[in-house]
């Protein structure tokens, strides 16, 4: 089972997993969504909400991911920081 998503630093690397992953694959695989679903299941709401906020600030796209049951259809484009 994925660790739960406890702090801030985790956000923090659950984004960069993100962002990783579309940089170098152009796309988000069902197998990484799931897994971070998983640990989204166990965070805490406040957890939770930062990990929305942030995911919707530097890459909007992405979003859909991870709230809707189907897999998002659109490109996926992130931020640079």
């Amino acid at each position: 089972m994925a660790p739960p998503i406890e702090t801030i630093e985790d956000v923090e690397r659950t984004i960069s997993v993100i962002k990783s992953a579309i940089m170098k694959a152009g796309a988000l695989s069902e197998d990484l969504v799931e897994s971070i679903k998983a640990e989204l299941a166990q965070a805490s709401s406040d957890m939770i909400s930062d990990f929305f906020k942030r995911l919707a600030r530097e890459c909007p796209a992405a979003v859909e991911h991870f709230t809707n049951s189907e897999r998002a259809e659109n490109p996926i484009f992130c931020r640079k920081i």
